[in-house]
């Protein structure tokens, strides 16, 4: 039920959209399937996640307690948030892994997108020169 609703909000941005947009989304589409960025992301996502997980929370307990002084109770001054939070080891390398099927997979539908947006905006307008057609009938028989 979504999906025609989608097709044609999508086509009727692509009929408003003059010429020089309809090339730059097809740019940008293009710059999604990018191997190199999306490596890139996977592997800031893991350092990033890394570094949280290795943050010490030490400097924490204490104004944490002051408010609720049953806070972390099995939370020492060396504990790290991945340590309070049973993450594994594992999370940062499984978590860039899943950015890199994330950036693949959107990678793949950007592609198909930037295929297709020329034959939808040539639907768009025909569908649209239909519209208007329908329309001046449609005046042109109240007239009557």
């Amino acid at each position: 039920m979504r999906r025609p609703l989608a097709i044609a909000a999508f086509a009727a941005l692509a009929l408003t959209a003059p010429a020089s947009a309809q090339t730059d989304a097809v740019q940008a589409l293009e710059a999604i399937d990018n191997r190199a960025a999306i490596e890139a992301g996977a592997e800031v996502i893991e350092r990033s996640l890394a570094m949280l997980m290795a943050m010490p929370v030490g400097p924490m307990l204490e104004p944490l307690r002051r408010i609720d002084p049953d806070a972390l109770p099995y939370a020492d001054e060396d504990s790290t948030l991945g340590d309070l939070t049973d993450a594994d080891g594992n999370l940062p390398e499984r978590a860039g892994e899943e950015a890199r099927v994330a950036g693949t997979v959107a990678g793949a539908a950007a592609r198909d997108l930037a295929v297709a947006l020329p034959v939808l905006t040539a639907m768009a307008r025909d569908m649209a020169a239909q519209w208007r057609a329908r329309i001046a009938d449609a005046r042109e028989a109240a007239r009557r």
